[in-house]
């Protein structure tokens, strides 16, 4: 097996990371319905046929996609927690839908059966749901029941994002190994590359192959280029075929170099929009490309895969969402210091409440995606292959393998990303002999690993270093990391320590308002934000604080790091009472508003001259909600 995978493996969460979990229990992940529509009246065994008839056809898919992301996180999230309700709650949408196929095995509503046209794309989403059921209950009547609809299919899945079903085929496959199924995958795949998707549901440009692999920088749609771009690497995973995983590795190379921000996700809003402070991503693409980024952390062994994960979840996912997991934004800045109904500032809606944090939006996919992010973090802690066990995420759990017909439960105690220490114990009703792979994040060049209080020397290949354990033994790893303070994209300074972006961050003033049992807010500054750090004259210190499980909450954060600023005058909130705005996703057909907007400041080099120097605290920047995390850059 030249891949990695998580089949079998049963992860318990522990410490902070159960804690994140039963917040998204009991705030949207356990009460959708409090995102309001689609959520209420459509799933996937329930919608209003008379309500669907009056919808535009382009568009009568969509609550189909977003109700079916609510249900993978969900089912996951009920596997995690062990949650029997919130299994019964999703579980039986699922399997209403299994029982009722149509008489040729299609699943789903009738209305977006259509093979000639490209609304098989929410069906994906609605797999991995089932995959997620499959996993968590191993029924195999979930199995026989995609293939069916697969192989009784004669849709045209070549077409838009009609082509991401390639990901389904080939999850199925792993289980059933029905070879029809690897080969539609592949012909579907082909014929893709053939360019008949152009212009087909707005998603089609910069996704072919050839795309992929040039070094034109891509501007696309972040969701579509993530859920395509993918596909290479799980092609490669079933066939071994590198001309299908070169384009893949090769794309996300580009979105690196030309859009990722520091926080560890790129900008989208909705499409590809450089690296400027004042970007923005659209919150569904946390989920996404670090789902696809697991794929190729899968089918190359890649240790780097697993840390730009972890950058993304730690910062961007989590600042993404309120402390309490009822609340979300539709698009995250790094820079956000005024969030209010009036003061999204990317020029798709701008001057709308898009920004804010609140339980649904005008668009409802990130109310549904936005509860896969840390399940699906946490669910692949550990991959294993042929060879032995791999620990790709850290932090405190207890998890179950079965290993060469062995049993073996593996504790992982660790604060981590907060602590430098992670400890490894192992049981196994036999002593069990077993390779174990730690790995070694980018960042931390001083590593030790200590096998029984022993430091042992050990060899890092592709971010991982390989140890022979036996269940009795006790693991040790100590993966230090410094304070780094940086230049970004010229006129900006951002400050990380290892995994973790800093910020000056504040909880704000918090003005609820009336959207459903969970309110949703605006947002405004508490505390001077207007600081620019010069690097040569910072003076960084770092300091844990305590040991919190709820680290990423401004009232109880475990770790701060103080630092020299400058305060900056001109640096202030942007009013306006005349804006241009679009509706348009590719920027285009711009418009004027006019009232009353407020807009977070932008990023400029400013002289140092007689600005005054301050000792500010920085804060771990998930739990930052309103924030500073790229500085103005102070110069003499």
């Amino acid at each position: 097996m030249n891949y990695l995978v998580n089949d079998n493996i049963k992860i318990k969460p522990e410490g902070f990371i159960k804690k994140f979990l039963l917040k998204q229990k009991n705030g949207l992940t356990g009460h959708i319905e409090n995102a309001l529509e689609p959520y209420i009246s459509y799933s996937w065994n329930k919608y209003p046929e008379n309500e669907i008839n009056q919808m535009d056809p382009l568009w009568k898919w969509v609550p189909f996609e977003q109700t079916a992301y609510y249900l993978d996180g969900a089912i996951s999230l009920a596997r995690l927690l062990s949650d029997k309700n919130l299994y019964e709650k999703t579980s039986k949408i699922i399997y209403d839908v299994i029982n009722n196929a149509d008489d040729d095995g299609y699943l789903g509503p009738l209305f977006l059966k259509d093979e000639k046209k490209t609304n098989r794309w929410p069906f994906v989403v609605f797999a991995r749901a089932c995959m997620s059921l499959y996993y968590t209950n191993h029924d195999y009547k979930i199995i026989e029941a995609l293939q069916r609809h697969y192989l009784s299919s004669k849709a045209t899945y070549f077409k838009g994002r009609n082509i991401v079903n390639i990901e389904t085929m080939l999850l199925v496959y792993s289980v059933s190994k029905n070879k029809q199924l690897l080969d539609l995958a592949i012909l579907s795949y082909d014929l893709f590359q053939r360019d008949l998707n152009k212009d087909i549901d707005y998603c089609s440009h910069y996704t072919l192959a050839s795309e992929l692999s040039d070094n034109i920088k891509p501007f696309e749609h972040g969701v579509t280029y993530n859920e395509i771009a993918k596909l290479g690497a799980i092609l490669y995973i079933y066939t071994n075929d590198k001309k299908y995983l070169n384009p893949t590795i090769n794309a996300y190379k580009k979105i690196i170099k030309y859009h990722m921000l520091p926080d560890g996700l790129h900008s989208s809003n909705e499409y590809f929009h450089g690296k400027k402070a004042s970007q923005t991503h659209e919150t569904c693409n946390v989920s996404d490309y670090t789902w696809s980024l697991l794929y190729l952390l899968k089918a190359c062994k890649d240790g780097k895969y697993a840390d730009l994960i972890e950058n993304c979840i730690y910062n961007a996912g989590i600042g993404s969402v309120l402390e309490n997991f009822k609340a979300l934004q539709y698009f995250s800045g790094v820079n956000q210091i005024i969030l209010e109904k009036n003061s999204n500032h990317n020029f798709y809606r701008k001057g709308r409440d898009w920004m804010c944090y609140k339980p649904g939006h005008e668009t409802q996919c990130c109310a549904g995606n936005v509860n896969r992010f840390f399940v699906n973090f946490v669910s692949n802690m550990y991959l294993t292959d042929n060879d032995g066990i791999y620990a790709i995420f850290y932090g405190s759990n207890t998890s179950y393998f079965t290993l060469n017909n062995q049993k073996i439960t593996i504790k992982q105690e660790s604060n981590y990303p907060f602590d430098d220490y992670i400890n490894f114990s192992f049981k196994s009703k036999n002593i069990t002999n077993f390779n174990l792979y730690l790995r070694i994040p980018s960042w931390s060049k001083h590593y030790k690993v200590y096998k029984n209080d022993i430091e042992i020397k050990t060899r890092k290949i592709k971010g991982f270093v390989k140890i022979n354990v036996n269940s009795n033994d006790i693991i040790k790893l100590y993966i230090p990391s410094d304070i780094e303070i940086k230049t970004y994209n010229k006129t900006g300074v951002i400050v990380k320590k290892g995994a973790i972006l800093y910020a000056l961050g504040m909880k704000g003033h918090r003005k609820k308002l009336p959207y459903s049992a969970y309110p949703m807010y605006e947002i405004t500054p508490d505390k001077d934000f207007n600081y620019g750090i010069n690097i040569n004259e910072a003076n960084p210190s770092f300091k844990i604080i305590n040991n919190s499980n709820d680290p990423f909450n401004l009232d109880s954060v475990n770790a701060i790091i103080s630092i020299d600023a400058y305060k900056i005058n001109d640096m202030k909130i942007i009013h306006k009472n005349k804006i241009f705005s679009t509706n348009d996703a590719f920027n285009k057909n711009r418009f004027v508003l006019k009232g009353n907007f407020s807009f977070t400041p932008n990023v400029q080099t400013y002289k140092q001259n007689d600005l005054i120097k301050e000792r500010i605290t920085l804060y771990p920047f998930g739990a930052c909600k309103l924030r500073i995390a790229i500085f103005p850059k102070v110069i003499k």
